[in-house]
C-alpha cells in the first residue's frame, strides 16, 4: 500500500553529484536523478527551501503541490548575548565554520586561504564544527597546523552559537553551482544573528544579498580573494562597531527568523 508522504527539498542530489570532486560520483548523476525525479513525482507535496529547488520539483515533474518555505534559523538561539566558547585555553582570534562540510560548500576553502595568512606568520586560529565530504580536504591541512585548525565534529545548536558570538567572523560558502545559486546557507544566518561579522565566498542571489545589504565580507570561492578577508575581518576586529553588530541582528530576526 502506498503512503502519502511530504519531501522536504532544502538539497538536489543530482546537483550534489554533478558537482562532486570524484568522477565515479559524477558518473552516477544520471541514476541519482533519475531516483530523485521519481520521489518528486510521487511526493503528495514537496516542500522547497528556495525558488531553486520549487525549480528542480517542477522539472522533475512533480504533479501535486509545491511550495516554496525559505529556510530559516532559530533567532532565540542565535544571540548576541549569552555564554563564551573557545578552542583552546590559550584565547587566540578565530573564524568559525559552523555545519555541513559538503561538496557544494567546499569549506576548505578557509584552510587554505587560512594557511597562507599563517605562513606569512599571522596569529588566529580556524574551527570547524560539523562533518561532510569535504572533511578530509580539512584534515589534511589540519595535519599540517595542528595547533590552528580545531575539528570539533558536530555540537550542540547553544556551542555553536556560543563560538560564534565569540569568533572574529563566522565562515560560509558556496562553489559554483548553478543548482544552489538561491542557497541561503544556515551557518550564515545564525552568525548573522550572534551579530558577528560574516565572511562569505560564493556567488548568487544570497551573496548578492549580503554585498547590497553590507552584511558581510563577500568574494567568489577564491582562495586569494578569501585570505584578503580574513585579513581585513581581523584588522576591524580590533575596533569592533557595537551599532553594527546590532545591524547585523535586527536584519538576521527580521528576515531569517524561522519560528
Amino acid at each position: 500500500r502506498r503512503v502519502p508522504f511530504v519531501y522536504y527539498l532544502a538539497d538536489s542530489w543530482r546537483a550534489a553529484a554533478e558537482g562532486a570532486r570524484q568522477i565515479w560520483l559524477r558518473a552516477l548523476t544520471p541514476v541519482i536523478g533519475a531516483v530523485e525525479d521519481y520521489t518528486l513525482r510521487h511526493a503528495s507535496t514537496v516542500l522547497a527551501a528556495t525558488p531553486g529547488m520549487a525549480r528542480v520539483a517542477a522539472t522533475a515533474g512533480a504533479a501535486n503541490s509545491v511550495t516554496t518555505i525559505p529556510n530559516g534559523i532559530p533567532t532565540d538561539v542565535y544571540t548576541p548575548d549569552g555564554e563564551r566558547w573557545w578552542p583552546s585555553d590559550k584565547h587566540n582570534p578565530f573564524f568559525v565554520y559552523a555545519g555541513n562540510a559538503g561538496v557544494v560548500h567546499g569549506a576548505e576553502i578557509f584552510a587554505r586561504a587560512a594557511e597562507e595568512r599563517w605562513r606569512a606568520g599571522e596569529v588566529f586560529d580556524l574551527v570547524y564544527l560539523g562533518y561532510g565530504s569535504d572533511s578530509e580536504l580539512i584534515n589534511d591541512i589540519a595535519s599540517r597546523w595542528p595547533d590552528r585548525v580545531h575539528c570539533r565534529g558536530s555540537v550542540s545548536a547553544a556551542t555553536v552559537a556560543a563560538a560564534t558570538r565569540t569568533a572574529v567572523a563566522s565562515l560560509a560558502s558556496l562553489r559554483p553551482s548553478t543548482g544552489y545559486a538561491d542557497a541561503r546557507p544556515i551557518k550564515a544566518m545564525s552568525g548573522l544573528a550572534c551579530g558577528t561579522p560574516l565572511i562569505y565566498a560564493g556567488s548568487g542571489d544570497f551573496a548578492d544579498l549580503l554585498a547590497q545589504a553590507d552584511l558581510a565580507y563577500v568574494s567568489p570561492w577564491d582562495v586569494s580573494a578569501v585570505q584578503e578577508n580574513l585579513g581585513r575581518a581581523l584588522l576591524d576586529a580590533t575596533q569592533a562597531d557595537a551599532d553594527e553588530r546590532a545591524r547585523r541582528v535586527a536584519f538576521a530576526r527580521e528576515n531569517f527568523d524561522d519560528r
